[in-house]
């Protein structure tokens, strides 16, 4: 009888998959939504179940490879990988112009075949701002715009098989370190399996996979004490997405192991010089073939915009902003933006340079990532990938709760007019922050159960 029953759930998991991949619009909120919830019960009944590691590496590879063929329907920033991908193979510097401001030129269809259908699938917000994917990120690009000459569609496979690689690699280096901190392999399938994940790295095409795939490494290296190979994978991790330099305090304390005070001299030790070196010189070697006045310029005012211009799907911030209003009149997000910067910054360093072993490494680094993003003035789906791999080292489950209640943003695409739902934001919000606040206070209080001495 389970196998009947895993049999069915299977196949209606497989079919729902194909089916949101292939016909399923983002304007239709209400049947994304709901197939969305089936396949959010489908994961937890195969992650509560008694299934092997095997079956559930076979479940998660067809999910994958389903997706794998078919364009991203919940996301265009593809068209901007590509838009960058041509400047690149053209010889031009993609952080210098927005897509806007090249398409003054009378050169661009040189640069950029079809420039004005990829200006008009990328939409206005993209073609207005500087890009601000790094470069390894821009290799990717730069290689899927070879194929992008003869077919749109094998350049989103290229790009989509890269990710799908990605997934795999994290997969295993997650199974390594849970071996490492003595948990269960099987935990490694919370990220693999959970259906945000699938979706929006291989499904939607964001490289926050990828970006995780070599930090996951690192870290894996880092505890076995390779620092060299360990600050080489986190260079390329940050030279992926920006977003995991934020550990880089979290791994430096570690490795300084001050367990009885803050002291200076820790900080001079040889492992750290190597790690940080090595993951230095990797950025910079990275960022050194784009590197001029201008792209700094450039790209200190495209990252500025995401604590002073844009607001999705906010938690905190939504809160300053509504008093701002009710003070001033008007949006005050250049202000406000900026202290929830501070805020974000301040809380991070908090947990950074709390007491810390293998295990409590992963339990500060979840909770650091997570008042990030409820500091952030923009929380898209997607964002929260790095918070469900940092759940899988820790018994916490806030991630995976919040990994289905943020797929609750997409109700702002419902319309033409993407305009946010407040009784969403509050569902949202409530549940996921009771449930945080709830492990967290439980951790803190027991913070010295939890403490390996090594």
């Amino acid at each position: 009888m389970k196998k009947l029953l895993l049999g069915i759930l299977l196949m209606l998991n497989f079919g729902i998959y194909f089916w949101i991949s292939q016909w399923v619009e983002r304007e239709e909120f209400a049947l994304f939504f709901g197939l969305f919830s089936i396949l959010f019960g489908i994961y937890i009944f195969l992650m509560k179940s008694s299934f092997s590691p095997k079956l559930l590496f076979g479940v998660g590879l067809v999910n994958y490879l389903i997706l794998v063929f078919c364009l991203p329907w919940l996301s265009q920033d593809f068209y901007r990988f590509l838009w960058d991908g041509f400047l690149l193979q053209a010889g031009e510097n993609p952080y210098l112009f927005t897509p806007n401001q090249m398409m003054a030129s009378n050169s661009i269809e040189l640069a950029v075949p079809e420039a004005e259908f990829y200006l008009e699938k990328m939409g206005e917000l993209s073609a207005s701002n500087y890009t601000n994917y790094p470069p390894i990120s821009q290799l990717i690009y730069y290689i899927a715009s070879f194929f992008a000459e003869k077919s749109l569609f094998a350049a989103v496979v290229f790009m989509k098989s890269v990710l799908l690689a990605s997934a795999l690699i994290g997969l295993y280096f997650s199974q390594k370190i849970l071996g490492l901190l003595k948990l269960p392999v099987k935990n490694a399938y919370w990220f693999f399996l959970n259906p945000l994940i699938v979706i929006e790295s291989v499904g939607n095409l964001h490289f926050e996979i990828l970006m995780l795939a070599f930090f996951t490494a690192s870290v894996y290296y880092l505890l076995n004490r390779k620092y060299l190979i360990a600050g080489s994978l986190f260079g390329l991790s940050v030279a992926t997405k920006l977003i995991t330099l934020v550990f880089a305090v979290f791994l430096i304390h570690y490795l300084a192991k001050h367990k009885n005070g803050f002291r200076i001299k820790n900080y001079g030790n040889f492992s750290i010089l190597k790690f940080s070196f090595t993951f230095l010189l990797v950025v910079l070697l990275c960022y050194s073939f784009f590197v001029d006045q201008q792209m700094l310029q450039n790209y200190q005012e495209s990252l500025g915009l995401w604590f002073s211009s844009f607001e999705f799907n906010a938690s905190i911030y939504y809160l300053f902003r509504w008093v701002g209003f009710q003070w001033y009149g008007y949006n005050m997000i250049a202000v406000i933006g900026k202290i929830m910067f501070v805020l974000s910054s301040l809380s991070l360093l908090f947990f950074a340079f709390q007491q810390t072993s293998k295990k409590h490494l992963f339990k500060w680094m979840f909770f650091g990532f997570a008042f990030y993003l409820i500091f952030s003035t923009t929380v898209h789906p997607w964002y929260l990938s790095t918070l469900v791999l940092l759940g899988v080292f820790t018994h916490f489950k806030s991630a995976v709760v919040w990994s289905y209640l943020v797929m609750l943003s997409y109700f702002s695409y419902a319309n033409s007019v993407v305009e946010e739902s407040s009784l969403f934001l509050l569902i949202q919000y409530a549940i996921t922050l009771i449930v945080l606040m709830y492990e967290f206070v439980d951790f803190y209080d027991k913070r010295k159960k939890y403490i390996v001495q090594e």
